[in-house]
């Protein structure tokens, strides 16, 4: 009987970890990637968020929220799909939702 209840325990614990959630994702390298792109584009926006990260295959997109550098009025949130160059994740659209 003890064994039972311990093979249920450990299928209780194996099913609720197994929800097909992902491994969170560093924001960082895709801050950098925005933060050189706004600086390439003489933007006077910055980064104040980065969220919602996913990477898939070559591709990853994330949803960044920005700001006016010199303000902290409208921080409007952008759609953003990224891609790899070399070492490091580049900028290749956004879309302002």
């Amino acid at each position: 009987m003890p064994a039972l209840k311990l093979t249920i325990v450990l299928a209780i614990l194996l099913l609720t970890g197994c929800r097909g959630k992902s491994a969170s994702v560093d924001p960082a390298p895709f801050e950098q990637a925005m933060t050189i792109y706004l600086k390439k584009i003489h933007s006077e926006m910055k980064v104040v968020q980065v969220s919602e990260v996913a990477i898939s295959g070559k591709a990853a997109t994330a949803q960044v929220r920005l700001s006016h550098k010199e303000s902290t009025g409208l921080r409007p949130l952008w759609s953003v799909t990224f891609r790899p160059e070399g070492s490091a994740w580049v900028v290749e659209k956004k879309q302002k939702r």
